[in-house]
């Protein structure tokens, strides 16, 4: 029984003292030297729009870093500050409204500045006559609201904008402004309708609206007939 006990103290206090002193544990692995950060820089500047009056500053212009997708607006002076870029070549698309876009491409090796210039899409003025189909040929109308999409339609259910004007005695209208490509002209006068053309009617409206490109100056005169 002593001796029993004597090998109890003994086994006792030894795991203790492992315990106490972490004898028997692994050692942890050693670590090498800690690792920098990897640096970031800033890129900023200042978006302006080319006007007759002179370049003007943009507000809310969306300033996107396409790769990451990091993004900035410009605030009322046109600035924008766009922080936590990596290192190297980096591709900034710039839009806003009916600007066309811009895309620049910018190498940071620090912080960097990158003013943009915008400039709107080619405008043009669409003009010509109305006139009304009679027995003794064509006679100017006057008074004829004529409506054109103020820029070609965006995708369906997107919105756009009508620019409408009125003919004068002689029938003539003229819209200037227009951005280049493909619009829809209404013609409106109550009594009246189109003359059937082999002009472009409007899906689904034909009877009221016709297709036409714009391209450069150009000349539309448009045909009614009383309804």
């Amino acid at each position: 029984m002593t001796t029993y006990r004597r090998s109890s103290s003994l086994t006792f206090a030894c795991a203790m003292l492992l315990v106490m002193c972490g004898c028997g544990q692994l050692p942890d692995p050693p670590t090498g030297p800690s690792q920098p950060p990897s640096p970031t820089y800033t890129l900023s500047g200042v978006v302006t729009e080319a006007t007759p009056a002179g370049a003007l500053p943009v507000e809310g212009a969306l300033v996107e870093e396409i790769t990451r997708h990091r993004h900035a607006v410009t605030d009322k002076d046109g600035r924008y500050t766009m922080a936590g870029l990596a290192p190297g070549t980096v591709t900034i698309q710039v839009t806003v409204g009916e600007l066309d876009p811009v895309i620049r491409f910018a190498m940071l090796n620090g912080d960097t500045v990158i003013d943009i210039q915008m400039a709107g899409p080619v405008r043009s003025t669409l003009s010509g006559f109305v006139t009304e189909d009679t027995a003794a040929g064509p006679v100017p109308v006057a008074d004829v609201d004529v409506e054109v999409v103020h820029c070609p339609v965006g995708p369906p259910g997107g919105s756009y904008s009508l620019v409408v004007t009125t003919t004068d005695a002689s029938g003539f209208y003229s819209i200037p402004g227009l951005c280049q490509g493909e619009t829809a002209l209404f013609p409106y006068k109550p009594g009246y309708r189109l003359a059937p053309t082999d002009d472009r009617p409007c899906e689904g409206d034909g009877a009221e609206c016709r297709y036409l490109t714009i391209a450069g100056e150009t000349r539309f005169d448009i045909r009614l007939v009383r309804r």
